[in-house]
This record gives C-alpha cells, structure tokens and sequence, in this order.
C-alpha cells in the first residue's frame, strides 16, 4: 500500500488567486458551540450558540499583495487543497482581523469567516 503524506503542505487561492501560506493553516466547519448548563441540583442539560466557520493562516507576501485590497475582501471564495487529500472551501467569506505584516518574515495572519466552510 502506497502512503502519502497526511500534514504539511497546503495549497490556498483567494477568489482565484494563488497565496503562499507561510505555515499556519486553520479551518472549522461547526457553526455550533455547546456548552453544559449545571445548577446546584445537578446537570441540568446544555445550551447552543452559533459560532462562524473560518479559515485562518500565516501568508506571506512575496511582494506583489495589495494589503488595502486584502483589508476590504467581504465576499470571496477561499479554496484550500492539503496533503491529505482533503478540499477545503468558503464561499462569500469577510476578512475579519486587522492585518498586520511581519516585515522580518514578510508574513501576516488572515482570517476568513462566513455562513459556511465545508471540507470534501
């Protein structure tokens, strides 16, 4: 049985456009948080709150982003293909975190939410 590799590398476009992700790469598909309610008479049950699927990375900018255009990102597809196989997709997401560049590193962290992120 031939391997392959299961962490390492992954591969992500922006609405299209090829990014070098510098190391970190993060997603969650649940939209949905729960959290056990207890009172002095026992556990009672558990409540849910919504939470935003995301996806998040380290990408490092080989001198050609537009950091204002990447600022104002509030409907794009973000497609990302990892070792293991697994496709990684968000459509319609919003940047949500201040970006702010590494120059050391030429890196910076973006984070990408929206209704949804499914992984086939």
């Amino acid at each position: 049985m031939a391997r392959r590799p299961l962490a390492g590398t992954a591969t992500v476009t922006l609405d299209g456009v090829s990014v070098n992700v510098a190391g970190t790469f993060r997603y969650r598909v649940g939209n949905k948080n729960r959290e056990t309610l207890t009172g002095m008479s026992g556990i009672h049950g558990f409540k849910e709150t919504f939470v935003p699927p995301y996806i998040e990375m380290a990408v490092r900018d080989h001198g050609g982003l537009d950091m204002d255009e990447i600022a104002g990102y509030t409907d794009i597809t973000v497609v990302a293909q990892l070792a293991n196989g697994k496709t990684i997709m968000g459509e319609g997401m919003w940047i949500v975190n201040t970006q702010e560049m590494d120059s050391q590193e030429a890196t910076f962290t973006a984070r990408f939410e929206g209704q949804s992120v499914i992984e086939y």
